[in-house]
């Protein structure tokens, strides 16, 4: 029964095709507060119109891990320091919304 309900879906059906990107030389705060809003969890990185990679949240978190906390402001609420430490508790609980998994590891 349930092996017929998953052929009956498409990739088409669970594909996002509204995705949020960014440059490789954008600050990492901006992918935070896109990752923190629940916007999405990946991004492609686009330089000239080509993507040129993909900045997961583990590269986001072992990025964090490298260098000082990123002071952010989600738009949403959420104001204050990202670090490699807290960003995991951030996705899993955020104040006032219900709670999001998130990727991080």
């Amino acid at each position: 029964m349930q092996r017929a309900v998953f052929q009956r879906h498409r990739v088409r059906d669970a594909t996002v095709t509204e995705l949020s990107t960014l440059a490789p030389d954008e600050p990492l705060a901006r992918a935070i507060e896109q990752t923190l809003r629940g916007v999405q969890a990946d991004f492609p990185v686009v330089e000239r119109g080509r993507v040129v990679g993909v900045l997961t949240q583990v590269g986001l978190v072992r990025a964090l891990a490298k260098g000082a906390p990123v002071i952010v402001d989600d738009g949403d609420g959420f104001q204050g320091m990202v670090t490699a430490d807290n960003l995991r508790e951030l996705l899993l609980f955020d104040v006032g919304a219900p709670a999001r998994v998130g990727h991080a590891t």
